[in-house]
């Protein structure tokens, strides 16, 4: 970990005007040797970051202007968790059954501009319970989309893959600030309305550039017999499980993401809630939007730059990095008094980095683990199980929102504790398999 540190701290003050140069073209580079279809899929995702970045900072606040108590706001995060579920757990079926570009083009453009209209036009909990629900089904595309993504991809370039990949999500905090002057003339919820409908027609856009331009790159796994149907559907997800259970790494893994996404739907769901609140940091409600900017801002650098690091030789230094990162995080946001905007735009920097990091490493060693044919299933019963085992946590987090507004964080630094002493395990273990 320290090692990894002192990299970074050196890259920074002695190389970092000429590396800058130099990255901008080797990623120029790099995107050219990803496959075709990869390189369209990349960059067709970048039609989903407006409204992706105005949704995590606002979708909430937006809510609670409508009137919505903490405890609904969490159970509709809880019910869209429900509802990831159970299209995670048809999505490796669909991919396997009508093809990974069928199920990309045909989940996304009927579910993504639904979901953003439902939120539009949302009034009261009913509306909002119904756009969670429609974005919480749309999950059953990840198998399709996970697979098409990586196919034809060398496991050597797929970190740099996963980090040019959530660009698109982690980067949209930079145009969210250029919203800030629709907040004020409008409010948050006429801002809301209007941007949740222009999320609409850019992801529809986008599907129809895919359905134009992607190539169907389906591996289908082998099953037994002659296995159709429903009978394909369980075999599938019974042979993942026993792959999940049966290899050390990959179960470890699948217990590392079941504690960092419980962290992340805690912190999406209160986060910027907690800002505004006047409980909590009791920031302006048009200020916030700075903060997603420099946290973008600082994941696009990591996700460009500093993922240059990250080999498969030392991606376990740099999971403990990551997460030492967003731990700090953490525990200054808990300590912030009201009002401490400068303080919370410095620790974004922090949060920013180690969010970035723990994507691409993630992401990386997690599709690592399997093989082409045994992705869509694995992909999808992971997380199905995954939802599961986090779909209480937004209930919970906004009952301990009730009490103390900082109780929810504490609830996340926990989930991290656990994750560090599970990548501990998997990094001793593969030492000891190395000799």
């Amino acid at each position: 970990m320290f090692a990894s540190l002192l990299d970074l701290v050196g890259w920074a003050a002695f190389r970092a005007p000429s590396e800058l140069i130099r990255r901008f073209a080797d990623v120029r580079t790099r995107l050219g040797e990803l496959p075709a279809h990869t390189r369209i899929l990349v960059l067709t995702s970048f039609l989903w970051t407006l409204p992706f970045a105005f949704e995590v900072v606002y979708l909430r606040i937006f809510m609670r202007e409508q009137g919505l108590t903490e405890l609904q706001i969490g159970a509709i995060s809880s019910t869209q968790v429900l509802f990831q579920l159970a299209g995670s757990f048809c999505g490796g079926f669909i991919a396997d059954r009508v093809g990974w570009k069928n199920a990309l083009i045909w989940i996304d453009l009927i579910l993504w501009p639904s979901a953003m209209l439902s939120y539009a036009n949302a009034d009261s909990y009913g509306g909002f319970m119904l756009g969670a629900c429609i974005e919480g089904a749309q999950w059953m595309v990840i198998p399709a989309w996970t697979s098409l993504l990586v196919a034809g991809t060398p496991p050597s370039k797929r970190p740099f893959l996963f980090a040019f990949s959530g660009l698109h999500f982690m980067g949209g905090g930079l145009i969210v600030p250029l919203l800030a002057p629709m907040i004020k003339a409008w409010g948050v919820s006429g801002a809301s309305r209007v941007v949740f409908s222009a999320g609409a027609s850019l992801m529809a856009i986008g599907v129809l550039i895919r359905w134009r331009m992607v190539k169907d790159m389906t591996v289908r796994q082998r099953l037994v017999g002659r296995a159709s149907g429903f009978g394909r559907f369980i075999h599938g997800h019974l042979t993942a499980f026993r792959t999940i259970v049966r290899r050390p790494g990959l179960r470890l893994m699948f217990m590392y993401q079941v504690v960092i996404r419980t962290a992340l739907i805690v912190g999406m769901t209160y986060g910027y809630l907690f800002l505004t609140d006047p409980k909590g940091l009791a920031l302006g409600k048009a200020q916030v939007a700075v903060l997603p900017m420099i946290n973008s801002a600082m994941v696009v650098v990591t996700l460009l730059f500093v993922n240059q690091f990250i080999t498969l030789a030392n991606i376990h230094r740099f999971f403990y990095v990551g997460l030492a990162f967003r731990m700090s995080y953490l525990v200054t946001l808990m300590l912030a008094p009201p009002g401490a905007i400068g303080l919370m735009m410095g620790v974004m920097v922090v949060e920013g980095l180690g969010f970035g990091i723990l994507w691409a490493t993630t992401s990386a060693y997690w599709a690592n683990q399997m093989t082409d044919a045994e992705r869509p299933h694995i992909t999808a019963l992971a997380n199905v199980l995954i939802m599961m085992l986090s779909m209480p946590a937004p209930i919970m987090a906004g009952a301990l929102y009730g009490s103390n507004p900082r109780f929810p964080f504490l609830m996340m630094l926990v989930l991290f504790a656990v994750a560090l002493a599970l990548q501990f395990v998997m990094d001793m273990r593969e030492r000891r398999a190395k000799g």
